[in-house]
């Protein structure tokens, strides 16, 4: 028998980040992934088809380091 509520992938334990405060949602928090690529650092939750956030990565050279805007003019 078919039930309505079941789920039919692992995206749909993901919750939006006011459930995340509530009581019933306390214990089943989704997983952070991090990818810290060569090019872009990526982050997200676990079941997530993709990412959150995608930010450029920083690379500092003894004596030229650079943050931010000044990291990508490079």
């Amino acid at each position: 028998m078919y039930n309505s509520q079941e789920k039919e992938s692992p995206s749909d334990d993901v919750v939006d980040a006011p459930a995340l405060f509530s009581g019933i949602m306390a214990g089943r928090l989704p997983a952070v992934v991090i990818d810290n690529g060569t090019g872009y650092t990526k982050l997200g939750y676990a079941g997530n088809t993709e990412p959150q956030f995608i930010l450029p990565s920083a690379i500092a050279i003894k004596e030229s380091a650079t943050i931010g805007d000044a990291a990508q003019r490079r």
